[in-house]
């Protein structure tokens, strides 16, 4: 059927038109294989972007994730928990920690709020990564800044302030460290591929870690004992 086109072509049309449909046809046959990888590489960009949306939104669903119920669970130990000297009620150092504990757990959950939806515009892993540390970081200065204005509000001395701090880090620093070795593992483990799976592994870590602030901190507070029993604290 091809061989009777051609000849009837040949046969019914000039030299130049018959250049032409062959010219046609060449070029159609030479820009197959291009017009198919163009559709082919939309297609794939589609599908990029479509994973895309889907990740993110599995990730703006961390917005729920059990760390905020473990700090508010926390929030609630640490505020019923009194320090003594001796047998007598030590109410500065207890309204101190009260304090203090009020705002590392309000920064925490703050700032990881802000990860979650940072996180679900995150361009990669190692985006990702960035974000993680910061948002440990950036929370870890606020509170205690937000912590040495308070305390220097309510009648404790900017020495005696930072002598609390720097003990309660120095309490700290061992989970800290362990905390931030943990996210490195996460990020260069090959069992997290994708930027929800990572963002999942590290709130579990953090979350972890909220949960042994009750003791640290208490462990901390326990070794100044009576230091600030007769200083008079309004933090009202």
């Amino acid at each position: 059927m091809e061989d009777r086109f051609i000849n009837r072509l040949l046969n019914s049309s000039s030299t130049i038109e018959v250049a032409i449909v062959f010219l046609v046809f060449a070029a159609i046959a030479f820009l197959r294989k291009k017009i198919a990888d163009l559709i082919l590489s939309i297609w794939n960009n589609f599908s990029l972007s479509l994973d895309f949306k889907n990740e993110s939104k599995k990730i703006r669903e961390l917005r729920h994730h059990d760390i905020f119920r473990t700090i508010e669970r926390v929030r609630i130990v640490t505020n019923k928990h009194r320090f003594y000297h001796g047998e007598d009620l030590d109410v500065t150092k207890s309204e101190m920690f009260k304090d203090f504990m009020a705002f590392k757990l309000n920064f925490i959950a703050y700032h990881f709020q802000i990860l979650i939806d940072k996180a679900a515009d995150a361009k990669d892993n190692e985006h990702l990564k960035s974000l993680c540390f910061d948002a440990v970081t950036i929370a870890t200065k606020n509170y205690l800044n937000r912590t040495k204005t308070h305390f220097l509000e309510s009648g404790i001395s900017v020495k005696d302030a930072d002598y609390v701090i720097d003990l309660f880090e120095r309490w700290r620093l061992e989970t800290i460290t362990s905390v931030q070795n943990r996210i490195n593992s996460v990020f260069s483990s090959k069992f997290h591929k994708s930027k929800y799976e990572n963002l999942l592994a590290v709130l579990e870590l953090i979350s972890m870690a909220i949960d042994l602030i009750p003791k640290d901190g208490i462990g901390a507070f326990n070794s100044f004992n009576g230091k600030f029993k007769n200083i008079e604290y309004n933090n009202k």
